[in-house]
């Protein structure tokens, strides 16, 4: 099902080659890979930690296919909030440049309401989680409104960088089966495909 290298990790696809504001080809070109394979499978995603936004153009270009471009959820810190990564103009800027239709919520991960997704996604439920948030998961997860996207969604996708065997454990106990590993932190760590079972 899908397509892997020799290290058994999901192939670097060239496609995630390319430069915007604020980043380069070579810039988390492991995170945009799994992107092109993963998000094919999806109705809807949550992205946390959009960064210059590189990765949300893939995915919004993939979902746009099916004309699912609106259902697509950034969550990206803006000034003045802890783990600002001073990258947040080059979101706008490539959202623009890209004529992408995600909608970026300016927010840390453990801030956000359910009427944020809920204002997008509508009475649709949240089908994939993409993660990318320098360890944030684990807090999030925590949430009332973490507790309802891993009740929801069939797809997490997360650059393993923080709480990795705490997050592994709520992720099983919510029923999800590790599926495939990527590259992440651009091809420096890895990142993790789990997928809800139906058991």
């Amino acid at each position: 099902m899908f397509i892997l290298d020799k290290n058994k990790k999901l192939i670097i696809d060239d496609r995630a080659k390319f430069t915007g504001s604020g980043f380069d080809e070579e810039y988390e070109i492991g995170e945009g890979s799994i992107a092109y394979q993963i998000i094919p499978l999806v109705k809807n995603v949550i992205e946390i930690g959009g960064g210059t936004g590189k990765v949300s153009h893939i995915i919004n270009s993939v979902l746009s296919e099916r004309n699912l471009q609106k259902k697509h959820i950034v969550i990206e810190p803006g000034l003045g909030k802890p783990f600002f990564t001073g990258k947040v103009e080059h979101i706008y800027k490539n959202k623009d440049c890209f004529n992408d239709k995600y909608t970026i919520i300016s927010k840390l991960a453990d801030e956000l309401l359910l009427e944020d997704i809920q204002n997008v996604f509508k009475d649709e439920k949240p089908d994939c989680l993409f993660v990318d948030c320098e360890g944030c998961l684990y807090s999030f997860q925590n949430t009332i409104v973490g507790k309802y996207v891993l009740d929801n969604v069939k797809y997490i996708i997360n650059e393993m960088d923080g709480y990795n065997e705490s997050i592994r454990e709520q992720w099983e106990s919510n029923g999800f089966k590790f599926v495939v590993m990527g590259y992440g932190c651009g091809m420096d760590c890895t990142t993790e495909v789990w997928v809800k079972s139906n058991d």
